[in-house]
């Protein structure tokens, strides 16, 4: 064995890039034994001489999925995070109408919207609207009339 994975492990092991005899050294399993019946054994466990196995195309679909999904979602909020000048067109599936706001002030108090990518956009207070059902973005104004709306719509 080379002076680098002796039993005293140097600063490549703290650091996870250690051998595997090393790493199971550290674990206090014998390399030469391997893992014991029953154990999971992580791919950082079996060291970076192991291969891994290649995600399959359902993981691999997810993934995307995943990107995607955070990448349409930044750019609604980008979108709504700035002045909406020239309009900015959504689906209000509560009275199943197209809809351009230049304001996220002229959202009607919980309705439901649509942006074009997709998400969902609710007004649930006077000055904050729900994005992807987790995300606030903050409403500068109050065209129409929180309060009012919503007094009318309990009556």
């Amino acid at each position: 064995q080379p002076a680098a994975q002796s039993s005293s492990a140097g600063p490549a092991a703290a650091a996870g890039g250690g051998s595997g005899a090393c790493q199971a050294a550290a674990a206090g399993t014998s390399s030469a034994a391997g893992p014991q019946a029953g154990s999971r054994v992580s791919s950082t466990a079996a060291g970076r001489g192991g291969r891994r196995r290649p995600p399959s195309h359902k993981q691999q679909l997810k993934h995307a999925l995943k990107i995607n999904a955070a990448h349409v979602i930044t750019h609604d909020y980008l979108t709504l995070s700035q002045p909406l000048s020239e309009g900015l067109l959504l689906m209000d599936r509560t009275e199943r109408k197209l809809k351009m706001i230049h304001s996220l002030g002229e959202l009607q108090p919980l309705h439901n919207y649509t942006t074009e990518y997709g998400n969902s956009l609710v007004r649930h207070a006077k000055h904050k609207a729900l994005l992807a059902g987790s995300i606030e973005v903050d409403v500068g104004t109050d065209e129409v009339d929180f309060d009012g709306q919503l007094e009318r719509g309990a009556l």
